[in-house]
């Protein structure tokens, strides 16, 4: 049996990218904002104390790239979610169906259930107002706040799902995982 390129537990992975997608969010909103705040207070300098012309229309062109850049934050972390549950799914379609790594599968997924909880308060705690972001820059990240408080939901479909598709090799194909 190969089982090489092969993840022995895929949803861990999975849950692992995800967590680590909605961490980097508000850092990254975080660095774009500090830079805007720098930048917008520059360029209302330039345009108050010396009159430059083109400084309030780089302010307004600097506030533009700064909206486009939030929205593509939140998008980003749909996208990469997307992609990590595509790969996900390929990697149950593709593991080993010997019901032994079904057991490890249904092990790993009872760790992450167990631990599952304390995550999502620790996530919950970073997304409170105040400690990165402010409340009104909270609102630019929807998804990633329906997936924090969603994620039990979330992690339960998709394990059944998972399920659902080893369970399916293991009795369909026996311990060859349809593979020869």
């Amino acid at each position: 049996m190969n089982s090489s390129g092969q993840i022995e537990f895929p949803i861990v992975p999975f849950v692992i990218g995800v967590i680590f997608l909605i961490i980097l969010g508000p850092l990254l909103f975080k660095a774009l904002s500090t830079t805007k705040s720098s930048l917008d207070t520059s360029l209302g300098n330039l345009s108050s104390n010396n009159n430059i012309a083109g400084a309030l229309e780089a302010k307004d062109a600097a506030d533009a790239i700064f909206n486009t850049g939030i929205n593509f934050l939140d998008e980003m972390i749909i996208f990469s979610f997307v992609i990590l549950l595509i790969l996900l799914f390929i990697s149950a379609f593709l593991i080993d169906s010997h019901p032994f790594w079904a057991v490890l599968w249904i092990v790993g997924c009872f760790i992450l259930v167990i631990i599952m909880p304390y995550t999502v308060e620790a996530l919950r705690d970073l997304y409170a107002p105040g400690l990165i972001l402010s409340a009104a820059e909270l609102n630019n990240f929807n998804f990633v706040n329906v997936l924090i408080n969603n994620f039990g939901k979330f992690l339960a479909i998709i394990m059944a799902i998972t399920g659902i598709i080893i369970y399916g090799k293991v009795f369909s194909f026996g311990d060859s995982g349809g593979r020869a």
